[in-house]
């Protein structure tokens, strides 16, 4: 566990500030979901919630999706990726850009091809062509499945496959 040194109070009403610096390098934004434990020496740990990762079966969907698309294809929360296939450019657990955050804020499915501002999924990580299909329940966004492809050869077929996808995800929250 990494110390910072910040001492905080507790208001009246129970809550803590986390200082700005502290946000900013875990990435929390306004109305985040922070999770509470209590360890063992009574220390409280706070960590980004996820309803994501109550789903076990994350990777075998892109493993799936991967194989019968011939497609890279990754999953993320709105923070992080959760789950990617082989021979991507990322991780699991790697922190999405802020443009791939800012387009999965947006709400909507996009293909996106060569010409257009491609999302890095990760910074460093480039694609000619990618879908991002949004996760949500209602109004509330959890996510996207993304297919990424070296070549401009992703269409409405794969959209509409990606949408799936992401619906079913949403519907196992």
């Amino acid at each position: 566990m990494k110390e910072t040194g910040m001492v905080r109070r507790i208001d009246k009403l129970g809550r803590i500030v986390i200082p700005i610096e502290i946000r900013r390098s875990m990435r929390v934004r306004e109305g985040d979901k922070l999770e509470l434990s209590i360890l063992e020496n009574d220390k409280l740990v706070l960590s980004r919630y996820s309803r994501l990762d109550n789903i076990s079966q994350l990777d075998s969907y892109c493993k799936l999706l991967s194989q019968w698309l011939g497609l890279t294809v990754a999953i993320t929360d709105r923070h992080e990726v959760k789950s990617v296939s082989d021979g991507a450019e990322m991780h699991a657990g790697d922190f999405i850009s802020g443009v791939l955050y800012e387009r999965i804020q947006d709400g909507r499915t996009m293909l996106l091809k060569d010409g257009m501002t491609i999302a890095p999924t990760v910074m460093g990580a480039r694609c000619k062509s990618q879908i991002i299909a949004v996760i949500q329940t209602g109004d509330d966004i959890y996510g996207a499945v993304i297919f990424m492809s070296n070549s401009d050869s992703l269409n409405d077929r794969h959209c509409c496959i990606a949408e799936t996808a992401a619906k079913i995800i949403g519907e196992n929250l």
